[in-house]
């Protein structure tokens, strides 16, 4: 059930950190309404983001969970595209990675992160991450309202 109509749209490349984060939602109160894109450049065309211009049949998501290293499009580039566009600025970013260097976590921020999470390993400890993001995100934080949401 989403009866607040939140949705979050989940760019990440490995199919294992996709479905356990599927799984964390759905087993969650909220249990959002989550689009997965493989990759940066999947993410800007699910957002409609054609040449750095948004199309306006599509609509943004409430929150983006972004992983770093991946193919042809690394969440560091779109990260900078998506907050040089005006109508993505407000949508907050959290960074889900494996990474702990420090160097990416310094440079999520500076291109616009408004989070860095190091993934944990352990299932149970990464459901545990996903109650906290979407406690802290919908419930104790207020986060801008989506003026569009993903076409599917």
């Amino acid at each position: 059930m989403n009866p607040e109509g939140i949705s979050i749209l989940l760019v990440e490349d490995e199919e294992d950190d996709v479905i356990v984060t599927k799984r964390a939602f759905e087993e969650s109160s909220m249990n959002p309404q989550l689009y997965v894109a493989s990759d940066g450049l999947d993410a800007l065309q699910q957002l409609g983001i054609e040449d750095g211009i948004p199309a306006e049949e599509h609509k943004t998501p409430q929150l983006i969970l972004l992983d770093l290293n991946m193919d042809r499009m690394d969440g560091f580039e779109f990260l900078q595209i998506l907050r040089s566009n005006e109508m993505f600025k407000s949508i907050p970013v959290i960074v889900l990675s494996s990474s702990d260097r420090q160097n990416d976590v310094n440079r999520a921020y500076e291109v616009g992160a408004n989070n860095y999470i190091v993934k944990p390993v352990d299932v149970h400890d990464f459901k545990r991450v996903i109650s906290a993001v979407e406690d802290y995100w919908f419930v104790t934080s207020k986060i801008p309202k989506a003026k569009r949401t993903i076409s599917s």
